[in-house]
């Protein structure tokens, strides 16, 4: 395991790596998701069992974690800059590699892939887009409105168990007053109200294997069959629990991510395998 610093411009991102620097197998990168996400929401989940025979990347988005909480920039834009910075820092130039990420993660991932990989020295082999709730300012934009006041966030908080997995006592009290400088005093929730939905051409021309999981009872699950209509999907795999999928439902996804990225490979043509109607996956 290695602890690396990575600056884009002046704002300091807290990345991760493990397993081998050296591999056969494609380095896989993890983006976990809003609020209250971290570099530990993958790390026991599938980071872990994926670093025996890969190099894996984690990191802290802006704003969260160890990160560094700037006053602007979590727009998807600036955020997949984060994630190329982070390539840049962590894998050598032009090597191919898998992302996953959740929710806004996922949102992050899909950015990079349309808008950056072409231009930037690192490809995208394959997606695993874990309940990714586009457009943000549809699905996640009610929720972060609700929060007006230090007093309505800590509400908030406490009443989404799912969404603060065990913490409690002083762990709660310091994200409490880390998410309290990150909506009152950054543009986090401005950036994220504004996010739009992906270009339907941008996400039709997208030519890599896209694997979507949802949870069964996410308020998210019917951008599923809008993103299955568009994107090129190897698989539709639908999870027994909420959207908190990495919390509510670890060793069901555990499964999907492991068995997608060390069984299945990138290189088969995209006309060989159709797309599988929606798999059930017991939690």
């Amino acid at each position: 395991m290695q602890l690396i610093p990575v600056l884009n411009g002046n704002v300091r991102l807290s990345v991760m790596t493990l397993g081998p620097a050296q591999s056969l197998e494609r380095p896989c990168v993890f983006l976990h998701g809003l609020v209250t996400g971290n570099i530990s929401t993958w790390y026991s989940v599938a980071a872990l069992e994926m670093a025996r025979d890969r190099q894996v990347i984690l990191y802290d988005l802006r704003g969260h974690g160890d990160s560094a909480v700037p006053a602007s920039g979590y727009d998807l834009d600036t955020q997949a800059e984060d994630l190329a910075c982070v390539l840049d820092a962590t894998v050598p130039d032009g090597e191919m590699v898998d992302l996953v990420g959740h929710s806004l993660g996922a949102l992050i991932a899909l950015r990079f892939a349309l808008r950056f990989g072409k231009k930037v020295k690192h490809r995208v082999g394959r997606l695993i887009l874990v309940d990714a709730p586009m457009p943000a300012c549809e699905w996640v934009r009610p929720s972060l409105e609700q929060v007006q006041s230090p007093q309505a966030l800590d509400d908030w908080l406490r009443s989404a168990p799912d969404m603060i997995g065990q913490l409690t006592g002083r762990r709660l009290e310091r994200l409490s007053r880390r998410l309290q400088q990150l909506f009152f005093e950054t543009s986090l929730v401005q950036d994220v109200c504004n996010m739009q939905a992906e270009s339907p051409d941008d996400l039709r021309a997208l030519a890599l294997p896209v694997t979507l999981v949802y949870g069964k009872q996410s308020p998210c699950r019917p951008v599923a069959n809008t993103l299955r209509k568009l994107l090129p999907i190897r698989a539709l795999l639908l999870i027994d629990c909420g959207h908190y999928i990495p919390s509510e439902a670890p060793e069901p996804l555990r499964d999907v991510v492991v068995g997608t990225l060390r069984y299945e490979t990138a290189e088969e043509s995209l006309q060989e395998k159709p797309v599988a109607d929606a798999v059930q996956v017991s939690a």
